[in-house]
């Protein structure tokens, strides 16, 4: 038996975003299996970095991870400057 989970080809993915105005912000992304599990592949943390480049990482990393993602759930303090 193989630890390796193997995702299928054309998942659904979604992300949630924290944004982080007092401590660091995250960004997940996870997977929507067909058992109705979620399993999460990656996520990013950061501080310190203005608006548009957290969302060229998003744009960045999810071109790599070669993954589309259906939606991003976000903290409510993103819309709250």
């Amino acid at each position: 038996m193989s630890d390796i989970l193997v995702i299928p080809r054309g998942t659904a993915c979604i992300c949630g975003l924290d944004w982080g105005i007092n401590s660091p912000g995250c960004l997940g992304w996870a997977a929507c299996l067909p058992d109705g599990r979620m399993h999460l592949i990656r996520e990013w943390k950061f501080s310190g970095i203005v608006d548009e480049d957290i969302a060229a990482g998003y744009h960045q990393r999810t071109k790599a991870l070669g993954l589309r993602v259906r939606y991003v759930a976000c903290d409510p303090s993103i819309f709250f400057k």
